[in-house]
């Protein structure tokens, strides 16, 4: 609650609205749409009172390999856009699941042939090609825009230890996200995320802030960013936002792990000037690909 509160109260002080009820026009509305027959929406969790199609929103998702204390990587990562783009992308990525007879997409589901895609022939390796050649074409023509970070969990228990510092894995990638985001976007007023439900997820974006509280550059970004776990009513099964956002952390996770040992075994003998040359060779030499770093 404090995390959810602390969110609120932001929104309520720039915005003078308020979780518990919503005047608007003189009628009493609550600030999460009503259930009705319509398909699930990002937009459905707005906390904003007046509906601007410039409005902000994004969502983003955790994954851990195997779970956040076991695990070697921590990545978060999600989309954001505007409300005509969101309503437009999740019109499409709908479309593309109802072409190839899934109600949904979950990484971990799809690499595993379990879940939805349990009845899947694992031999009809272009057919899941295909089907994620489809869903990235309509990420790619929606303009939304991506943001994430990665971790990795050993490297971070190492500073924790050497340091005296207890920094959590999950707050440390939304300060970097939200960091990011508030240099993309300068103009903006308020920008709502909407976080995938995770173990004490409201703490840990009121840690997020404290992280960016402690930053001499980008300590006011968090003033304007305003943070929001899924409502429970909601799952990935039935949010294209979530979904996408749960396709691009996961492909985020496996990058970076691919690429780990550049980070422990070339980054250190590399001037830091020529960090993204190396990567860059590197990857082309041992994965086949040309991925730089940012």
């Amino acid at each position: 609650m404090l995390g959810l509160n602390s969110d609120a109260l932001l929104l309520r002080n720039r915005k003078g609205l308020s979780l518990d009820k919503i005047k608007v026009n003189g009628d009493q509305a609550t600030p999460f749409r009503e259930a009705s027959s319509h398909q699930p929406s990002l937009l459905d969790f707005s906390l904003f009172c007046s509906r601007r199609s410039d409005q902000l929103m994004g969502i983003f998702k955790g994954y851990f390999d195997d779970s956040e204390k076991k695990g070697d990587t921590c990545s978060l990562a999600g989309y954001i856009g505007m409300e005509e783009i969101w309503l437009k992308f999740e019109s499409d990525w709908r479309k593309v699941l109802k072409d190839y007879e899934i109600p949904y997409l979950h990484m971990n589901e799809f690499t595993s042939f379990e879940g939805a895609f349990k009845e899947w022939d694992k031999k009809d390796e272009g057919r899941r090609i295909r089907f994620l050649q489809d869903l990235i074409e309509v990420i790619k023509s929606s303009d939304l825009h991506c943001f994430g970070a990665v971790i990795f969990l050993d490297d971070l228990e190492r500073i924790n230890s050497e340091l005296g510092r207890e920094i959590d894995a999950y707050s440390f990638c939304l300060f970097m996200c939200m960091i990011e985001i508030d240099t993309f976007y300068p103009q903006k007023d308020v920008i709502q995320l909407i976080l995938d439900r995770t173990n004490n997820c409201c703490l840990k974006s009121v840690t997020a802030r404290k992280y960016i509280e402690t930053d001499k550059c980008y300590f006011k970004c968090g003033d304007r960013i305003s943070c929001e776990p899924l409502p429970k009513v909601r799952s990935f099964r039935d949010m294209p936002s979530l979904q996408a956002a749960d396709f691009i952390a996961y492909e985020l996770y496996l990058n970076y792990c691919r690429q780990k040992p550049w980070f422990q075994q070339e980054k250190s003998k590399v001037n830091p000037n020529e960090w993204i040359i190396s990567n860059m060779f590197w990857n082309l030499n041992n994965n086949g690909v040309n991925t730089v770093l940012s």
